[in-house]
């Protein structure tokens, strides 16, 4: 809920339709959507259709990230920004190498593992686990100075993440919509600036 609430607040004045909608399932769930930020997204993925279709009839598309539409250093930059805040972690055993972790994420990992060497990582290791269902994949690493930023940007934007106050989330009676009643402010100001200039706002 809290990295819903943490997207929304990034994107809601560049993308006018995004909504969050809460589903009353088994599990009860917490999703965005915006077609406008969708089209921006799809815009660095390629897709092949599948054979399987959804309930509805729907043909169901596999999609995979495209390396050769990260061209510039903001965007590669931006993209491990975000695989790190999702799969990153530092390494337990290790001091000064960390990883990336993901299940059935072959062209993802092996994305990563090579922006990592574009971006001057040394000692990178990519294993890959096949003996279990999901497979594991595993890309290890020591970061060059502009990764480590990117690390440290990760690692503060988890901590204030993590500080997100849900329980003051209200949704409507349709689950469309939320009224927040109120968002944490940053302890430092220049985490938020830190933020906004590596993301090009």
């Amino acid at each position: 809920m809290s990295t819903v609430l943490f997207l929304s607040s990034l994107f809601d004045s560049d993308y006018q339709d995004i909504s969050i909608v809460k589903t009353e399932n088994i599990v009860p769930e917490i999703a965005i959507y915006s077609p406008g930020l969708s089209a921006e997204v799809d815009k660095y993925y390629n897709y092949e259709p599948k054979v399987a279709c959804t309930a509805e009839g729907n043909r169901v598309y596999s999609g995979k990230v495209s390396g050769e539409k990260i061209e510039t250093e903001k965007l590669k930059l931006s993209f491990l920004l975000g695989a790190y805040l999702c799969y990153g972690k530092a390494c337990d055993n290790e001091i000064g190498k960390y990883r990336f972790f993901m299940t059935n994420a072959q062209n993802k990992s092996k994305l990563i593992a090579d922006l990592l060497l574009k971006l001057g990582c040394r000692h990178i290791e990519y294993l890959v686990r096949s003996d279990y269902i999901p497979n594991g994949y595993y890309v290890t690493f020591t970061p060059s100075a502009k990764m480590q930023t990117v690390i440290n940007e990760a690692e503060r934007l988890r901590e204030y993440i993590s500080k997100i106050d849900t329980r003051d989330v209200e949704f409507t009676a349709d689950g469309k919509k939320f009224i927040l009643k109120e968002f944490p402010k940053l302890d430092d100001e220049e985490l938020n600036k830190r933020m906004w200039k590596m993301l090009g706002k």
